[in-house]
């Protein structure tokens, strides 16, 4: 079982060892500007009802971002129109770049490549020292508010994942372009959603929620038939269906 502790913040992004990151990478285009600008607008309406008290309000932000982070990717899923990861070609080498790295300072826990986006929950490892159990009794609450607020999509280069990211999209653009046509071309955002985990009852609730995309998004009738996800691979491997990887969960 994958585990986490806290470390002070550091970056715009803030900095933790041993997170736990539920990254979100979509297709160039996907979200239409009104409706995720008026998202937020209710995002940012909602926060400002936030209770004064730091463990209400820590709870009532949480809430109010995982609520914002559901209708986010109900967008991604709504969208039918640019669904170049449906290619099995391209989903299958996207796969296959999510697994290489991990390994070193990452570890894969969880994926799925929807057909216009692909969520992966990664564990950044710390150079040296055991992990403390991921719990948010652990976490101070402060770090905990400043998290929260700024969940939502960041520029790739501030991230502190941005190194993944970065290779990521250059090297999974680069070979897609061996394996399509002249007029079709894989382009990312620029910006990915990075969803911090703070307890391992969110970290199970967002494994579910990651093997349950396709379903909810009326693709499958169950989440261990969607190819390219974890849930896949774990059903292979055992018949669970957990969505974690093998030997992670």
């Amino acid at each position: 079982m994958a585990q986490a502790t806290s470390a002070a913040a550091g970056t715009p992004w803030g900095q933790l060892d041993n997170a736990i990151h539920l990254l979100t990478l979509r297709l160039e285009g996907v979200v239409p500007t009104q409706k995720l600008r008026e998202l937020r607008v209710w995002r940012d309406e909602q926060l400002a009802l936030a209770p004064t008290d730091a463990r209400l309000g820590r709870d009532f932000r949480t809430r109010i971002q995982q609520r914002f982070f559901t209708e986010y990717d109900y967008l991604l899923d709504e969208n039918r129109e640019n669904v170049l990861l449906a290619d099995q070609r391209v989903a299958a080498m996207i796969r296959r770049h999510l697994l290489l790295r991990s390994g070193g300072p990452y570890r894969l826990l969880a994926y799925c490549v929807m057909p216009n986006h692909v969520h992966a929950i990664l564990e950044v490892v710390a150079p040296s020292g055991p992990p403390a159990t991921l719990d948010a009794e652990d976490v101070d609450p402060a770090e905990l508010g400043f998290v929260a607020l700024r969940l939502d999509e960041e520029p790739d280069e501030s991230s502190p994942l941005g190194d993944f990211l970065r290779t990521f999209k250059q090297e999974t653009a680069a070979e897609a372009a061996g394996l399509l046509d002249d007029r079709r071309h894989l382009r990312w955002h620029t910006d990915s959603f990075d969803f911090w985990i703070r307890s391992q009852s969110e970290l199970e609730a967002v494994i579910d929620y990651v093997a349950q995309n396709p379903v909810q998004a009326g693709l499958v009738p169950s989440p261990e038939q969607w190819f390219f996800s974890s849930a896949h691979e774990r059903y292979l491997h055992d018949a669970s269906t957990s969505g974690w990887l093998p030997h992670t969960g």
